[in-house]
């Protein structure tokens, strides 16, 4: 039977997806009216469910990342069991056939022999960018012996080096960092996207959703979905208004039902949203307390484990005692009030289960956004290598300032690995390795002279660390003195 849910708050609806992921294994494929939904739903998913390799977002391509169809054909190669959130857009774009993505893939195997260049053609043949540094899906760079290339059939970009015309390694990487992940024993290659990899063949392409498998199809606000379908000009696809139709849960948040959805069941569930707390500790003990005494299980979402340790220990000074916990668990523990790291947009109450989610931002909205004021003045870190340019002047932590002078490929220990090269005063030289760029900051200075470049032999960072420490103690000394003399002549 199928039916259509009502009552239900957004937060819910993945609560509810996640309970029926739970008991009932296969593809679902969950679509909503647009993309900002699909991206929402998606994200309180992941707090309620951890096996994020089976999960996926399909947005349009407007939004998305090319290639995410790919993605999900291949994953569907493997197993029959994963959880697809998609707009209406998105299962509307063309993919190709399976038989058509089989025959486009090739597979590279550690120790198998084949030439950089014979791999380089066959990546520019199906799409891909060269680029000098590897950051995006569909692009591929080389340097020497090493080719990386960003597949949509991964979720990191893989580095294969060559040695001679062997494979001599597969690794995922870090776009971030450059710095490895893990490693692999083969390596399979697509096309960059969907038009890629029909070239070759010249198969028309079909809707993502007519080469879906078998599935558990769940429609979020089929209101919106009609909508959205008469925006589209969707009205005369036969084929999408019959698969709809064929839909196994419509959730809603009214009763009123869309013409083809007439025969599906209704169910009303009684979700609520909460009202934020705006900070008033003190109304929100009074509710956990009588949530206790109602036998409610109550489940309060912090995005760190110091913010949930910092909410336990304030609980406890209110004789609270609440269970903190890494992980949500779908299935219900002895704990009628827990503290779990996770994250929802909004915090709900479900009545039928007597459970309650609260939200960090429930409680603590007003000072959420007053911190959110001071992190524009943070100290601006460099996260990616390509914020520096060759000849820019940077700080190390341990070794002061130097000039930057790109990335270089050295064999240390016989592996060859990607080093951040500054060069310091004379021929001074210092190889930073890539995964730790958090020690390398951008250097800011006050005028336009260029500053003094420091040697790695003497200890004059050291004693401008020093000196800068002492200063910084010396003015807060001085800013208490006049804080406490300030106090005295208030009193």
């Amino acid at each position: 039977a199928s039916y259509w849910i009502y009552g239900l708050t957004p937060e819910g609806k993945s609560y509810l997806v996640s309970l029926l992921r739970e008991e009932v294994e296969g593809v679902f494929l969950f679509i909503t009216p647009q993309d900002a939904q699909a991206e929402n739903l998606y994200g309180d998913l992941c707090t309620f469910l951890y096996q994020k390799e089976k999960m996926f977002l399909l947005s349009s391509r407007r939004k998305g990342p090319e290639g995410t169809h790919l993605r999900i054909l291949h994953q569907l190669r493997k197993e029959k069991n994963i959880l697809i959130v998609a707009s209406l857009t998105a299962i509307y774009q063309k993919v190709p056939s399976f038989s058509t993505f089989n025959k486009d893939i090739f597979c590279l195997r550690k120790g198998a022999r084949t030439s950089r260049d014979t791999l380089l053609k066959s990546l520019a043949e199906r799409g891909y960018e060269s680029c000098p540094l590897v950051e995006e899906l569909g692009q591929y760079a080389y340097r020497g012996g090493i080719i990386d290339f960003y597949s949509p059939l991964y979720f990191h970009p893989i580095r294969i080096e060559f040695l001679g015309e062997k494979i001599e390694s597969i690794r995922e990487f870090d776009p971030l960092t450059q710095s490895s992940v893990k490693k692999r024993e083969k390596v399979l290659v697509s096309s960059r996207n969907e038009i890629f990899s029909t070239r070759k063949s010249g198969e028309n392409l079909s809707p993502f959703f007519r080469v879906l498998p078998p599935s558990v199809i769940i429609l979020d606000e089929p209101e919106g979905i009609e909508r959205q379908m008469e925006e589209k000009n969707y009205q005369k696809a036969v084929t999408l208004k019959r698969f709809l139709k064929n839909a196994n849960l419509c959730l809603s948040g009214f009763s009123g039902k869309v013409s083809w959805a007439m025969s599906k069941r209704p169910l009303s569930l009684s979700f609520s949203s909460l009202t934020s707390y705006q900070g008033h500790f003190d109304l929100l003990i009074e509710d956990i307390k009588s949530w206790i005494k109602n036998k409610y299980k109550i489940i309060l979402l912090t995005p760190s484990p110091g913010q949930g340790q910092r909410l336990k220990e304030l609980l406890q000074e209110k004789e609270i005692e609440a269970a903190l916990k890494e992980k949500f668990f779908l299935v219900e523990d002895s704990s009628f009030l827990s503290i779990v790291i996770g994250d929802l947009r909004k915090g709900f109450i479900f009545k039928e289960a007597k459970q309650v989610f609260v939200t960090d931002e429930d409680i603590f909205k007003r000072y959420r956004e007053r911190r959110q004021r001071w992190s524009s003045q943070e100290e601006k870190r460099i996260k990616r290598w390509t914020e520096l340019k060759e000849e820019d002047y940077v700080v190390h932590i341990d070794y002061g300032v130097g000039k930057f002078k790109g990335i270089e490929t050295l064999l240390v220990d016989r592996k060859k690995n990607d080093y951040f090269r500054v060069d310091y005063k004379g021929t001074d030289r210092l190889f930073i390795p890539v995964h730790q760029l958090d020690r390398l900051h951008k250097y800011i200075g006050s005028s336009d002279c260029p500053p003094p470049v420091y040697s790695l032999e003497g200890g004059r960072w050291r004693w401008t660390k020093q000196k800068v420490r002492k200063a910084t103690r010396e003015l807060a000394s001085s800013l208490l003195r006049l804080y406490s003399i300030c106090l005295l002549y208030t009193s």
